[in-house]
């Protein structure tokens, strides 16, 4: 993750999210480190849907490959915020609580908002290329 935001020319975006996942980490670490698994269990599970994404971008060309990712980043952004909730359950002060849904959320609705960016991205294509073919 240093390496990518040192070595690496990323956008703002990808710039936040890793200093996102670096604030997130450090805080579920060192300031609570009892809720350490809940905080392991949401990082895997929106890892899930990141995987996917992965595997649009190589194949983009393959409708299958876009709503797998559309269905994994939904679910994983899903079980992530079950994450969060089941630690927003436990005894932890309550601002670390407002910390860790501000964090996640945030997370949460960047994901899904860029989701939806590639499914436009990929009907405009498709559009583009259909109306290449008429032509």
């Amino acid at each position: 993750m240093l390496e990518d935001m040192f070595l690496l020319r990323i956008g703002p975006m990808m710039l936040i999210h890793h200093v996102g996942c670096l604030v997130g980490l450090v805080f579920a670490f060192v300031i609570c480190p009892s809720g350490f698994p809940y905080f392991s269990a949401g990082v895997i599970a929106f890892e899930f849907g990141s995987a996917l994404l992965n595997l649009y971008c190589l194949y983009p060309q393959k409708g299958w490959t876009l709503w797998a990712y559309v269905s994994s980043m939904t679910c994983s952004n899903a079980a992530a915020g079950l994450c969060c909730a089941a630690w927003l359950h436990q005894q932890f002060p309550l601002g670390a609580k407002a910390f860790s849904a501000t964090l996640t959320g945030t997370f949460i609705l960047i994901r899904q908002k860029t989701c939806s960016d590639y499914v436009r991205q990929h009907r405009r294509a498709k559009r583009a290329m259909r109306e290449l073919r008429r032509a």
